[in-house]
Protein backbone atom coordinates (compact mmCIF):
# COMPACT_ATOMS: atom_id res chain seq x y z
CA UNK A 1 0.00 0.00 0.00
CA UNK A 2 1.27 3.41 -0.98
CA UNK A 3 0.89 5.27 1.78
CA UNK A 4 2.02 8.76 0.31
CA UNK A 5 -0.95 8.27 -2.40
CA UNK A 6 -3.37 7.62 0.51
CA UNK A 7 -2.32 11.22 2.18
CA UNK A 8 -2.55 13.08 -1.13
CA UNK A 9 -6.13 11.81 -1.20
CA UNK A 10 -6.60 12.50 2.38
CA UNK A 11 -5.47 16.29 1.15
CA UNK A 12 -7.32 16.43 -1.97
CA UNK A 13 -10.77 15.37 -0.56
CA UNK A 14 -11.70 17.43 3.06
CA UNK A 15 -12.88 15.49 5.74
CA UNK A 16 -16.87 16.05 5.27
CA UNK A 17 -16.82 15.06 1.68
CA UNK A 18 -14.64 11.55 3.17
CA UNK A 19 -17.61 11.09 5.70
CA UNK A 20 -20.81 11.52 3.39
CA UNK A 21 -18.67 9.69 0.20
CA UNK A 22 -16.69 7.22 2.23
CA UNK A 23 -17.89 4.32 0.13
CA UNK A 24 -17.33 6.62 -3.04
CA UNK A 25 -14.03 6.98 -1.69
CA UNK A 26 -12.79 3.39 -0.81
CA UNK A 27 -13.97 2.63 -4.12
CA UNK A 28 -11.60 5.08 -5.44
CA UNK A 29 -8.64 3.64 -3.28
CA UNK A 30 -9.35 0.67 -4.43
CA UNK A 31 -8.78 1.16 -8.15
CA UNK A 32 -5.91 3.10 -7.27
CA UNK A 33 -4.49 1.23 -5.56
CA UNK A 34 -5.28 -1.97 -8.05
CA UNK A 35 -3.44 0.89 -10.70
CA UNK A 36 -0.36 0.90 -9.15
CA UNK A 37 -0.02 -2.67 -8.21
CA UNK A 38 0.18 -3.17 -11.81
Amino acid sequence: MNLYVLFLYYKFLNLDFYILHSQKYNTIIKFSLITLNE
